[in-house]
């Protein structure tokens, strides 16, 4: 699935995580093909806002050369 607007998704899903809630990310870090250049252009963004204001839990690292995976947790009160 092609997310156009990551930055808007990823505040969304921080707003309403519940606390202790993990959020799991993967992605193709290539724009074109299923990667929308607009998409790609927000992807910095959208990881910094994912890394101020939960805990991560799996660093945000390279699995495989072109996709990403991390795991991040709401912290609890």
């Amino acid at each position: 699935m092609t997310v156009t607007r990551p930055l808007e998704v990823v505040r969304h899903i921080v707003e309403h995580l519940k606390p202790g809630g993990t959020f799991h990310l993967n992605f193709v870090h290539a724009p074109g093909g299923a990667n929308l250049a607009e998409a790609a252009a927000q992807r910095a963004e959208a990881i910094k806002h994912l890394e101020a204001t939960l805990q991560a839990e799996v660093p945000l690292h390279v699995d495989v050369p072109e996709e990403l995976y991390a795991r991040y947790v709401k912290p609890r009160g």
